[in-house]
């Protein structure tokens, strides 16, 4: 099972704070290449381009898309 920490603050939201070796194996990436990367990088389209406006709408809002 692939776990994520993401930030939820406004300053570093989506940021990838934590992922585990689950999540680095299905992705083929490094943890320490995750850690600091964007959530949406793992979202594919149409919903990678706007997976951004998504969050912050919901950070800000409650409201989900």
């Amino acid at each position: 099972l692939a776990v994520f920490a993401v930030s939820g603050e406004m300053e570093s939201l989506g940021e990838i704070l934590t992922a585990n070796s689950a999540a680095s194996y299905m992705l083929g990436r490094l943890q320490n290449e995750l850690v600091g990367s964007n959530i949406s990088m793992i979202i594919p389209e149409p919903y990678h381009s706007v997976h951004n406006e998504f969050m912050v709408r919901y950070a800000n809002t409650g409201t989900k898309q």
